[in-house]
Formats: structure tokens, C-alpha cells, sequence
């Protein structure tokens, strides 16, 4: 009705977060109903008549000495038993009172003036205005229903409509080139961290880790001639042992591949491979001591 910024409300809530259960007995002692209800009757015995059937037994006033009427009584016997119980009529109520529940209501709003717009000599103005009695209480009803007040519960609203003051807006400026970076940077300061991280890496790994694994590979695989060169000379000293006193060494040829010595290296360069996978750091150590050996060459 007047607007998002003609509007000014404060509301106080009054409430209570505990439980309560109120148990209620109340006993009527004027009603009273009847519980259960037994009753017994029993009736036994009567009277017969006795004579002579006929006609003249029959006749009243009839007396004779074969016509005689003999009539006997026989005893009455009847019992009577009644049991009642009653009781006292009686009420009971339980309320469970939930946790949240309110206890009081008090609000204020404050609305502004109304704003009359005319045009004059095309040239628009406005104008302000005080709200009628009339407004206020179309106001009143509608917050009293949007609240929900309860007057037997001590709810309390009041409206009043108030001149607002106005302030001029502050126009936002686009922010330049320098000002507009700092802002970039810290959106992107995370994937910028760890695009660091991989340049880094990237820069260690060629550097200093891929010369390392070169020489490292270049040194496994001169590891088998290095391996077959001194059992080759040993097999050569074998064979100078061999020749007798005086006579003149033979020379040792070049071993073929299938020969006994290749399969001696063969084994060896197995125990090797073995050796190195038990004992990691000795053989780090090793390749360390090699690299440095060619190096020095």
C-alpha cells in the first residue's frame, strides 16, 4: 500500500519455550450413575384344590357325604436380592501446553506521507501529503490482521504516519584498471596457488630430476658389462694358472654368449636386481658413487 521504503516496523515477541502438562479431576457429587446393577427373584409354592371330580363337586353350595370338596393349602415360599453400586460423576481434562507458545504481542509501525506527483508547464513535482483518519485505520487493520493480535492475550499494536527525510543517493563509480585487478586476484587466488604448485614441479622435474634419472639409467645399463669385466678376468687367471712353469700363456679368447660365463653373469646380474630391491639404500649409495666416478671422467 505505501511501499517498501515508506515503512518502518518494529515487532516484540513474548514467548515461552518450556512445556507444561495441567491435569484437571473435578467430581460432581448431585450426578451419580449407577456402576453395576444385579438382581435376584424367586417365588415357590400355591394352592391346589382336592375331591372328587364331577359335577356335583363342581356346584357351589353343594354338600354330600360321596360329593364331598377337600382343599388343602400348601405353604408359600419367595426370596427377593438386589445389589447396586454406584459412584460419583467425575471429570478429567488434560491439556499439554507445546514449547513456543506466546505470550504477548507488541508492535509499532510508523508509515511515511503520501507522495502526490503533478505536472505543471512540463515540469513534474511532488508533493507531500498527511494520511486520513481513514487511511490509518485501513492501515491498523490490515497490520492487526498480518500480526495477528489478540486483545485477550494483552497484544498491543500502534501505527502512526511520520514525515520521512530523504537522503540523496551516492552514485557508484566504475572502477578503473588498478582496482579492478586486486579484485581478480583474490576471485582467482586458489586456482592461481595451485597452478604455482604445478609450474614449480614442472620446473624442479626438468632441472634436477630428469638429469638425475638419466644418469641413473645410463648407469643400470652399463651395470651388466661392469658386472661380466671382472669374471671375464678371473676366467683368464683360472686359465694362466693352468699353464705349466716356463711355457708361454695362451691367450684367452673373447667368451661367447653361451658360454659358462655369461651364465654366471646372467645369475649374478639376478642376485643383483634382488640385492638392490632388499637393500634399497646401499644401493642408492652405489649408483651415487658411479655417477660421480663418470663425473670426474
Amino acid at each position: 500500500m505505501v511501499g517498501a521504503e515508506h515503512v518502518r516496523a518494529n515487532v516484540h515477541v513474548d514467548y515461552d519455550l518450556s512445556t507444561s502438562e495441567d491435569t484437571q479431576e473435578t467430581y460432581d457429587p448431585k450426578a451419580t450413575a449407577a456402576l453395576t446393577l444385579q438382581r435376584s427373584e424367586e417365588l415357590m409354592g400355591g394352592t391346589a384344590p382336592a375331591g372328587v371330580p364331577g359335577t356335583a363337586s363342581n356346584v357351589p353350595g353343594a354338600s354330600g357325604g360321596t360329593a364331598g370338596v377337600v382343599a388343602s393349602e400348601q405353604e408359600r415360599q419367595s426370596s427377593h436380592s438386589e445389589s447396586s453400586t454406584y459412584a460419583v460423576s467425575r471429570n478429567v481434562r488434560r491439556v499439554v501446553q507445546p514449547a513456543g507458545r506466546v505470550q504477548r504481542i507488541t508492535a509499532a509501525v510508523l508509515v511515511d506521507d503520501v507522495m502526490e506527483s503533478s505536472e505543471q508547464d512540463d515540469k513534474k513535482s511532488t508533493n507531500r501529503r498527511k494520511r486520513t483518519a481513514e487511511e490509518m485505520k485501513e492501515i491498523e487493520q490490515l497490520a492487526r490482521a498480518a500480526i495477528g493480535v489478540d486483545a485477550q492475550r494483552g497484544d498491543l499494536l500502534t501505527v502512526e504516519n511520520l514525515s520521512f527525510q530523504e537522503f540523496p543517493r551516492e552514485k557508484l563509480e566504475t572502477p578503473n584498471a588498478l582496482e579492478r585487478w586486486p579484485r581478480l586476484l583474490q576471485q582467482w587466488s586458489g586456482a592461481l596457488r595451485y597452478l604455482g604448485i604445478a609450474a614449480l614441479f614442472l620446473i624442479m622435474y626438468f632441472l634436477m630430476l630428469r638429469p638425475i634419472k638419466k644418469q641413473a639409467l645410463a648407469a643400470f645399463r652399463q651395470l651388466p658389462g661392469r658386472l661380466a669385466r671382472p669374471l671375464k678376468e678371473g676366467a683368464a687367471g683360472n686359465l694362466r694358472a693352468e699353464v705349466p712353469a716356463g711355457a708361454a700363456p695362451p691367450e684367452v679368447p673373447d667368451l661367447p654368449q653361451g658360454t659358462e660365463v655369461a651364465k654366471r653373469a646372467a645369475l649374478l646380474k639376478r642376485q643383483l636386481t634382488d640385492k638392490v630391491k632388499t637393500e634399497p639404500a646401499v644401493a642408492g649409495r652405489l649408483v651415487q658413487t658411479w655417477i660421480r666416478e663418470a663425473n670426474a671422467k
